[in-house]
């Protein structure tokens, strides 16, 4: 009988992993999401900025 419980304990285990796994999967695509979409904006006010500064070549 003791063997069984130890297989259900593990089983348990293993179903609560599997459970964080899955939380971990979906902040981890919300906050890949989020980093791109600052990312992207940076870039555009970069852009922008590049744009409205003009530097005088030497030569």
């Amino acid at each position: 009988m003791g063997g069984y419980t130890a297989c259900k304990a593990f089983l348990s285990t293993l179903n609560e992993m599997n459970d964080y796994a899955g939380q971990h999967e979906v902040i981890s695509e919300n906050m890949t999401s989020q980093i791109t979409v600052d990312l992207m904006r940076y870039v555009q006010e970069l852009k922008q900025e590049r744009k409205s500064v003009s530097i005088p070549l030497e030569g």
